[in-house]
């Protein structure tokens, strides 16, 4: 019994160490994680506000451009408008004394000062609207025609043809007065010869001469072939009339 007791003591001893070693170890790993988590922590912080501190100086920074451009604008504006005045009053008064403008540019603001302290917010003004002087464009006046008739005159339109015809030619005859022998039964004879001839034969006695005209052929009829170029018209000559007005249009 005594022998189990003291095993069952040294058992729990044992047990009670070992459970404080694994406390302790959980104790030093959550210690560990929280260190870990706060100095992660920090750090963010830092960062965030190292952003914060770069991001405020940039909009100082573009506020003092925005503040400089401003007042070098005005300044600008301001010489400009001195200027104008000032040579306004040296047209009017040409003979005015040394002293006058010495205390001109005395009084004259200076063009390079900066405001001493910054503004906490630069407003834009806004620019005056631009009157639109432009005239409104006139209404062009409506443009009556003025017709002159002008005749234009086309030639006829035509073409070349080669032609065979044939030419009649008629006879070439004269008239030539001829004796004629008439016997006594009336017939004509145009020689003694065929007068006798009738004579001995019919038993006529006598006859008697006669003249009479009568037309000769010097040269018989005939046909002449002939080849010739002749024009052919297509289109008949015409007029075309045409009305034009001084501003160019036709019709």
């Amino acid at each position: 019994m005594e022998k189990r007791l003291s095993i069952i003591l040294v058992l729990s001893m044992v047990v009670f160490v070992l459970s404080g070693c694994i406390l302790d170890e959980e104790a030093t790993v959550t210690d560990t994680n929280t260190e870990t988590t706060e100095e992660t922590t920090v750090e963010t912080t830092e960062e965030e506000n190292e952003d914060d501190k770069e991001t405020e100086e940039s909009v100082d920074k573009e506020e003092d451009n925005q503040d400089k451009e401003t007042t070098a604008s005005e300044e600008k504006e301001e010489t400009a408008k001195e200027e104008v005045t000032e040579e306004k009053e040296e047209t009017v008064k040409p003979e005015e004394k040394p002293s006058t403008d010495s205390a001109k540019e005395e009084n004259k603001p200076s063009t390079t000062t900066t405001p001493a302290t910054k503004p906490e917010t630069s407003e834009v003004k806004p620019s005056a609207p631009v009157e639109n002087n432009t005239p409104a464009p006139e209404t062009p006046a409506v443009h009556e025609h003025n017709w002159v008739a002008e005749t234009i005159h086309h030639d006829a339109e035509t073409h070349q043809e080669t032609v065979t015809k044939t030419i009649h030619h008629d006879a070439v005859t004269t008239t030539e007065t001829i004796p004629v022998f008439v016997c006594e039964c009336g017939a004509r004879f145009y020689n003694s010869e065929d007068l006798n001839n009738h004579q001995d034969n019919i038993g006529c006695g006598s006859s008697c001469l006669d003249w009479e005209n009568r037309t000769v052929e010097v040269s018989p009829a005939w046909d002449e072939v002939v080849t010739e170029t002749v024009t052919i018209t297509d289109k008949a000559a015409w007029d075309e009339v045409i009305y034009h007005c001084e501003c160019g249009a036709t019709k």
